[in-house]
């Protein structure tokens, strides 16, 4: 608990912004790039920061009376590790500590850095990623989403992305958010297209669970047999709060409805 309590503190910023509705690739693969630098500095000094966590751990086990030691040592493993040594300590960081980090660092490459090659593309929008403009890696990523933009004409597009740049040029624009805001789609609409899509390139599924987290406060048992439109609109309701809903306006819509009950009182 301790190892994963210490590894995990490192990506708590990354999680952080991973479950944020307003989620950027880019930053996300930021933060993740520098989650794994760190990581990778903790692997080289293993020995270092494994003896501070073991410290704490036998402080515990001392308080509460609980020895440690290691794994009976079986003379031919095959399933487990069977490291050769008198250390407890060393047993734990060579079995745990540094399989858990490398592990960890090869979920970060695989879920977040292989995506570097497309983002890299799409620094050609922003000035303070690529200072010097690159016309190559521009059009490469003109080539894969020309059918959807307004103009297919690579020249046009490039010569569009050179104004855009200039536009923005000295403006504190950090990601395509905040790009959008300051984008005019009719001066620039290859532009503005672009910058759509990269800000709803998925990172992460954290939206979608929130809204199927819901779906048991919604359809209870006692309305197991409620119709679609019915659960789509309590799902909405139950989504979106912000939105305000006139309490009048849906009881004349009720009462409107032909029912066999009688909801109206009459003195």
């Amino acid at each position: 608990m301790h190892i994963l309590s210490s590894v995990h503190s490192l990506t708590l910023s990354l999680s952080r912004v991973l479950q944020s509705e307003n989620q950027d690739l880019g930053e996300a693969i930021e933060l993740a790039d520098a989650a794994k630098q760190v990581l990778l500095e903790r692997r080289e000094n293993a020995e270092k920061d494994f003896r501070g966590i073991f410290k704490t751990v036998s402080e515990i086990s001392a308080k509460y009376d609980i020895e440690l030691r290691k794994p009976r040592l079986a003379s031919k493993q095959t399933q487990r590790s069977n490291v050769q040594t008198d250390s407890v300590q060393d047993y734990f960081r060579i079995t745990i500590y540094i399989p858990y980090i490398d592990l960890f660092l090869t979920h970060i490459q695989d879920r977040f850095l292989n995506h570097r090659k497309i983002l890299s593309n799409f620094a050609c929008l922003f000035p303070n990623k690529m200072k010097n403009f690159n016309e190559e890696s521009c059009a490469q990523l003109f080539e894969p989403y020309s059918s959807i933009l307004r103009d297919d004409s690579r020249d046009i597009w490039v010569d569009e992305v050179k104004l855009w740049r200039q536009r923005i040029a000295g403006k504190n624009v950090k990601n395509s958010l905040e790009a959008l805001d300051v984008c005019n789609g009719d001066a620039f609409p290859n532009v503005h297209q672009m910058l759509r899509i990269l800000a709803v390139l998925p990172v992460t599924t954290a939206t979608n669970e929130r809204s199927f987290s819901t779906l048991r406060r919604l359809k209870t048992y006692l309305r197991s047999t409620m119709s679609e439109d019915r659960l789509n609109g309590l799902a909405s309701l139950n989504i979106h709060r912000d939105v305000e809903v006139d309490p009048q306006r849906v009881l004349e819509k009720f009462f409107s409805t032909p029912r066999r009950v009688n909801l109206l009182y009459n003195n």
